[in-house]
């Protein structure tokens, strides 16, 4: 397909969008201003699931887009040959093509609802808004039935910064624990994501699954060690050129937990150093971490936050050694260790 109709179909806009309409704003657009009307997130849910046990797409599919988004659907119409309904399907598939088609359930009660993470919101914000950026292109030239979908795919692909996709109104958002019974009566907890958008009402996101939280929460927790190592690194360039860095002491691992340093040079102004790391990145409270230093920078670090699973630097399967020409990492990839093991070995390492 010339567009990609996942959560974040559609990467770029531009500004300044005519408030005017053409013709292609037919009745969907009312449904989906009824549907979306202000109120609270509880009876926007409880539509939204009393759609979704019916089948009924559309419907869903309006509770969770820019009110016009049948526009979108029948540009794409134009462009693929396929029917509304094939193009609907497409656009939904994170709702409907996940084993629960068919699943017929009941809304009964909210039980828990709480802000929704940073990265989430990100997410969110570039689905929702490159769909509104895509729609409000085709409004402005010339609607669903003339607009020219290639040269919505050239000014989408010229557009460098994407800080327009993420003007998508969106006001706030919540993962949304509820409970629902299903057709034998059984009940069981499900999740979504509700959020708000200016002058659009609430609407309906699919909410990521667990097993999908944790590989995000993994992989940010890398990328938060690797900023420390570079906060680190940055640290050192600056406190050398003060003269307060002494390149020539020997190698040294510093913690989080400052009772866990060791073999720390005993001109090292600690306090300055923690000042000038955490000017760049923050350390999690949660987060135990643990670095060796050598002259200028970082040759090895782990991080952890509950003692087993650990991250690493510069990666996973390397482990540091030192002989007559220094400390130098090494391919280590058969023997995993827990954080305490790291740190002891480093330590025992050093004292060598």
């Amino acid at each position: 397909m010339a567009f990609t109709l996942t959560a974040c179909t559609f990467a770029g806009c531009q500004k300044n969008i005519s408030a005017n309409k053409t013709d292609d704003v037919t009745e969907e657009k009312a449904e989906a201003e009824e549907l979306s009307e202000d109120g609270d997130y509880e009876t926007a849910l409880k539509k939204f699931t009393d759609a979704y046990a019916e089948n009924d797409r559309q419907k869903t599919l309006l509770m969770q887009n820019p009110k016009d988004i049948m526009v979108l659907v029948r540009a794409l119409v134009r462009e693929e040959g396929q029917t509304e309904d094939d193009i609907i399907n497409t656009m939904q598939s994170d709702l409907y093509e996940t084993g629960h088609s068919a699943e017929k359930i009941t809304f009964k009660r909210i039980v828990s609802a709480e802000p929704l993470g940073e990265d989430d919101m990100e997410d969110l914000k570039y689905a929702f808004g490159g769909r509104k950026c895509a729609i409000d292109y085709i409004i402005r030239n010339g609607g669903a039935e003339n607009v020219d979908l290639g040269s919505l795919a050239d000014a989408i692909g010229e557009i460098e910064a994407e800080t327009e996709i993420y003007e998508a109104g969106i006001e706030e958002a919540y993962y949304v624990i509820y409970e629902a019974e299903n057709a034998d009566g059984d009940t069981e907890e499900k999740t979504v994501i509700m959020f708000h958008v200016k002058d659009d009402g609430w609407k309906a996101a699919v909410a990521p699954t667990e097993s999908e939280k944790l590989e995000r929460e993994d992989e940010e927790r890398g990328k938060q060690l690797d900023n420390i190592v570079r906060a680190i690194n940055t640290a050192i360039v600056e406190m050398d050129e003060q003269g307060k860095w002494n390149s020539e002491a020997a190698p040294f691992v510093i913690s989080s937990d400052a009772s866990m340093d060791h073999n720390i040079p005993s001109d090292l102004d600690r306090e300055l150093f923690m000042e000038r790391l955490t000017g760049y990145t923050e350390i999690p409270e949660d987060m135990d971490c643990f670095f060796v230093i050598d002259e200028y920078s970082v040759v090895y670090g782990c991080g952890t936050y509950d003692g087993d699973t650990c991250y690493y630097y510069p990666s996973e399967d390397m482990i540091p050694v030192m002989d007559g020409s220094g400390i130098y990492n090494t391919v280590e990839s058969t023997v995993k260790r827990s954080y305490d093991e790291l740190y002891g070995y480093c330590c025992e390492l050093l004292d060598k």
